[in-house]
């Protein structure tokens, strides 16, 4: 377990919120956490749980801090059998309904309220020696449309005077391999 509070005398905020984008100094204050729970329950079948939260609030002007990530968990399962590891992981995010529309950062600003969502990913990989193995895996295996919180998609354009323009999703369900050879 991890928790942390700060309080930030100057912190830079990315104002979009009005007709002109400005920089400007705040006092933000920040709380959270992760915790992470690691079990084995038998030679070959292990779990692991992670819950993580961040709490943000700009203290100058008594609203939500911009580009703060939601509540998120983890939950993976693992299989290892002679050269084989296989593992399922399931992540949940919550929806994050804390935001200050046009506040947040040099990444990007919030665009509004975000959306809840779960994805899970499937991976293995098989060891042919010590040194040569091949990894591949399913990223998003039910294809769902989601849009993190914190996201690029936020800056708009990356031009000068451009403003922010809408929540991009994460891609769509990916397969991906690789074959690694240590020497």
């Amino acid at each position: 377990v991890s928790l942390f509070y700060g309080e930030i005398a100057d912190y830079i905020l990315i104002d979009s919120s009005g007709s002109t984008t400005i920089a400007r100094n705040i006092d933000a204050s920040l709380y959270g956490g992760e915790a992470s729970l690691d079990y084995a329950l038998n030679e070959q079948w292990s779990s692991q749980l992670t819950v993580s939260y961040t709490h943000g609030e700009n203290d100058t002007d008594k609203v939500a801090l911009g580009q703060i990530s939601p509540l998120e968990a983890r939950l993976t399962i693992n299989y290892q059998w002679q050269s084989w590891t296989m593992a399922a992981q399931w992540r949940v995010v919550a929806a994050q309904d804390r935001y200050t529309l046009g506040h947040g950062n040099i990444v990007g600003q919030d665009l509004g309220p975000s959306s809840g969502f779960g994805t899970l990913a499937l991976n293995a990989s098989w060891s042919y020696t010590k040194d040569l193995s091949l990894i591949f895996g399913v990223e998003n295996l039910f294809d769902t449309s989601y849009a993190e919180h914190v996201s690029k998609a936020g800056t708009g354009n990356d031009l000068p005077g451009s403003e922010a323009m809408f929540r991009v999703n994460e891609p769509g369900r990916n397969l991906w391999a690789k074959l690694t050879y240590q020497f």
